[in-house]
């Protein structure tokens, strides 16, 4: 089963995924830095990608990153639960990174 999706039972288990999370978004950025020559290309790509998520994942996705809302907050405003969230984060990182990909191995065989 997914980390994500499975039930959380600890702060320790909440702060590992939180950790993942945040590695991912570091490694997307480093892949967007390293590999998209432009960055009004990065900019226009990274937007069309986001807009290929699903609206709960996008909404979740730049709620956290571009809008530095906590998973917490985001809880209390929604009435969805933290693990929710972090599943919906969790699951546009990974959409991202496969998509993200896919556009680098475009570009490198150009």
């Amino acid at each position: 089963m997914d980390q994500a999706a499975r039930v959380i039972d600890s702060p320790t288990d909440d702060r590992r995924l939180i950790d993942a999370i945040a590695r991912e978004r570091e490694r997307l950025r480093n892949f967007i830095r390293k590999h998209v020559p432009d960055v009004d290309d990065a900019e226009d790509i990274l937007q069309d990608v986001l807009d290929e998520l699903p609206d709960e994942q996008r909404d979740v996705f730049l709620a956290h990153e571009v809008e530095g809302r906590s998973f917490k907050e985001m809880a209390a405003t929604t009435g969805l639960s933290v693990n929710t969230l972090l599943a919906r984060k969790h699951y546009a990182v990974l959409r991202l990174r496969r998509r993200l990909e896919a556009i680098y191995n475009e570009f490198r065989t150009r």
